[in-house]
């Protein structure tokens, strides 16, 4: 999904009091120890990855 699809995912899904914190939501695909990747193929590290 694009960022814009998010979006209207996010509106159609849960209240309007919930805020989004983020300028451009991402949807994570793939994630390999600390990097992850969105649905547009970009990679970048994450802080922390689960054990």
């Amino acid at each position: 999904m694009n960022p814009d699809e998010l979006r209207k995912r996010h509106a159609a899904a849960l209240p309007e009091w919930i805020a989004l914190y983020y300028e451009r939501p991402m949807e994570l695909v793939r994630g390999e120890g600390f990097r992850v990747w969105d649905s547009e193929g970009t990679s970048t590290w994450t802080s922390s990855a689960a054990s």
